[in-house]
C-alpha cells in the first residue's frame, strides 16, 4: 500500500505538468489564476459519534488553494486545488490535513488527430460508510485518496463522414489507508459514422481493460465488443439497435446476467423540445459502464425536473475514478452555492470557470472501501423550483449493491433531501436543509443492522465584497439504529471566511 509520501509524489508530478503546460499556450491572456484562502472555526459536541463517551471540541481550519484555468486553441485546462489543515482543541494528536484536487488537461497534440486527456482528483473517502452522516471532522473516519487517469486518443477520418479511432488509458488509485492501491489499463477501438447526413448510421466499439491491485495475484478484466445501427427518425428521435459479446471474467457471478456471453442492446434519444430530453440504453447482459439506464430532464420557467436510473457492473475503484461524472456547478467566486447564480455543466463537458468564477463538483455517492465487484442499481429524482428570491429543492435516491462473489450479499441506501433557500438581499442568502437516509449493510442477513439518520442544517452566507464572503452553519444530526450502541446525537456549527485574490 502506498503511503502519503507516494501520493504526494504523484501530486508533485501533476503539479510539474501544470507548470510546464503554460509553455504550450500561445497567449498568456487566456489564463486565469485565482489564489484562494479559507479560514474556519467548527464545533461539535460529539466528535467520535459515541453517545456513551461524548467528546466536544473546537476545530480550527486553514484552507489555502489555487484555481487555474484556460480554454483556448490546443489546450483546455482546469486545476482547482485546496488543502485543509485542521487543529483540534482536545488533542494535537488528532490534528489532520486532507487534499482536495479536481484537475483536467485536454491537449490537441496533432490537429484533428491526436489528443491527450489527463484527469486527477484528490479528496477524502469514507473508510466505512457505516460512519457516514457525521460531521466529517472525526479524524479516523476518512482516508486521503488520489486518482489519476491519462488517455491518449488517435482519430482519423475516412471519407467525409466515417471516423475511426483508438485510445489507451492508464489509471491509478492510491489510498493513504483502508484499501489496497491499484492501477489499470484500458484499450478502446471504435468506428463511428454518425456525422453523415443520412437517417441511417452505424458504429462499432471494441474494448479491453484490466485492473490489478498492487501486491495481489488477482486482477479484474473485461473484454467487450458491440456494433449498433442507428436511425434518425427526425431531429427529435434517434433510435439504436445492436448486439455484441462481453466477458466480465466473473467465475462466480451471483447474477447470471453478469456472466460472459452474447447480448443485444437498444438505445433511444428523444428531445421533443429544447426543454425536455430523454436518453435511454438497455443491454441484455450487464457489463461495466452504463449497462442499463435512462435519464429524463425537463425545464419549465420556474421548475426543473430530473429522473435517472443506472445499472452496471462496477466496484468502488471505478466509482472513485468517475466521481465527478454527474457534472459540476460553476458559480461566482466567494459565494455559497446559490442555484440562481450558477450554471450547470453536464458530464463529458469541461467545467472551465470564467473570470471571477469557481467550480463545485457534483459527485455521485460512493460507498465505503468494500472489496470486490458488485452490480450497482442507482435511482435518483430531483426537483428545483425558483420563484423570485426563493429556491426550493427536493430529491430522493435509492442505491443497491449486489456483490458478485457468490455470497449473495446486498447493500441498500435510500433517502430524501430537501432545502429551501432565500435571498435576503443582494449580499446575503439563507438556507434551511433536511435529510433523511437509511443504510442496510446486508439485506440478506437475518441479523442485519439498519441505521437511520435525520439531519437538519441552517446556513447563512454574506458577501463582504466581490472577492470575500463569510458564512455560518448550524446543524443537528440524530442516528437511530437496530444496534443501540451505534446510536448517537450530534450538535455542531461552523463559521467560515473565504477570499479569492
Amino acid at each position: 500500500m502506498a503511503t502519503i509520501t507516494q501520493a504526494a509524489a504523484k501530486l508533485s508530478l501533476l503539479g510539474l505538468t501544470v507548470v510546464v503546460l503554460p509553455a504550450l499556450a500561445e497567449e498568456t491572456k487566456d489564463w486565469t489564476i485565482n489564489p484562494t484562502l479559507g479560514l474556519g472555526l467548527e464545533y461539535t459536541d460529539n466528535l467520535n459519534l459515541d453517545d456513551a463517551d461524548k467528546v466536544d471540541t473546537f476545530i480550527y481550519r486553514v484552507s489555502p488553494g489555487v484555481a487555474i484555468s484556460r480554454n483556448g486553441k490546443g489546450l483546455d485546462l482546469g486545476f482547482n486545488y485546496r488543502v485543509n489543515l485542521r487543529s483540534y482543541s482536545t488533542s494535537r494528536e488528532s490534528d489532520s490535513h486532507d487534499h482536495n484536487l479536481n484537475a483536467f488537461a485536454n491537449m490537441e497534440l496533432i490537429e484533428n488527430r491526436l489528443t491527450l486527456d489527463t484527469r486527477a482528483t484528490a479528496r477524502q473517502q469514507l473508510i466505512d460508510n457505516r460512519d457516514s452522516g457525521g460531521s466529517g471532522v472525526a479524524p479516523d473516519n476518512f482516508t486521503n485518496t488520489l486518482a489519476l487517469a491519462v488517455t491518449p486518443t488517435w482519430t482519423q477520418r475516412i471519407g467525409d463522414y466515417t471516423k475511426i479511432g483508438a485510445s489507451a488509458t492508464y489509471d491509478s488509485v492510491v489510498f493513504e489507508k483502508g484499501a489496497e492501491d491499484s492501477e489499470g489499463f484500458k484499450y478502446d477501438f471504435f468506428v463511428d459514422t454518425s456525422d453523415n447526413p443520412n437517417k441511417l448510421y452505424w458504429n462499432l466499439e471494441l474494448r479491453q481493460n484490466a485492473t490489478k491491485a498492487k501486491g495481489a495475484d488477482s486482477e479484474t478484466q473485461e473484454e467487450f465488443i458491440e456494433a449498433q445501427l442507428g436511425y434518425r427518425h427526425s431531429r427529435q428521435v434517434d433510435v439504436r439497435l445492436g448486439g455484441g459479446y462481453v466477458d466480465n471474467k466473473e467465475p462466480d457471478a451471483t447474477d447470471s446476467d453478469a456472466e460472459k456471453g452474447s447480448f443485444w442492446s437498444a438505445g433511444l434519444t428523444w428531445t421533443p423540445t429544447t426543454r425536455t430530453s430523454l436518453n435511454g440504453y438497455y443491454s441484455s447482459r450487464i457489463q461495466t459502464g452504463n449497462s442499463r439506464g435512462f435519464s429524463f430532464n425537463h425545464r419549465q420557467k420556474a421548475t426543473a425536473w430530473s429522473l435517472s436510473y443506472q445499472q452496471s457492473l462496477t466496484d468502488v475503484r471505478s466509482q472513485i475514478l468517475q466521481v465527478t461524472s454527474l457534472g459540476a456547478l460553476i458559480c461566482p467566486n466567494g459565494t455559497s452555492i446559490n442555484l440562481s447564480d450558477c450554471r450547470f455543466v453536464g458530464p463529458g463537458e469541461n467545467p472551465v470557470p470564467g473570470p471571477g468564477e469557481q467550480v463545485f463538483d457534483i459527485g455521485a455517492r460512493v460507498p465505503s472501501l468494500v472489496e470486490g465487484r458488485f452490480i450497482s442499481d442507482a435511482v435518483s429524482a430531483n426537483m428545483t423550483y425558483r420563484k423570485s428570491k426563493t429556491t426550493l429543492s427536493i430529491g430522493a435516491f435509492v442505491t443497491e449493491r449486489e456483490f458478485q462473489d457468490g455470497s449473495g450479499r446486498k447493500e441498500k441506501d435510500l433517502g430524501i433531501t430537501s432545502s429551501i433557500g432565500l435571498k435576503l438581499s443582494g449580499r446575503s442568502n439563507l438556507r434551511l436543509g433536511y435529510e433523511w437516509s437509511s443504510l442496510e449493510p446486508n439485506t440478506n442477513d437475518s441479523a442485519q443492522v439498519r441505521d437511520y439518520l435525520n439531519q437538519v442544517t441552517l446556513g447563512l452566507s454574506y458577501q463582504l465584497s466581490s472577492r470575500s464572503s463569510v458564512g455560518t452553519v448550524v446543524n443537528y444530526r440524530n442516528r437511530n439504529s437496530d444496534d443501540a450502541s451505534r446510536e448517537y446525537k450530534e450538535f455542531g456549527g461552523s463559521i467560515n471566511f473565504n477570499h479569492s485574490f
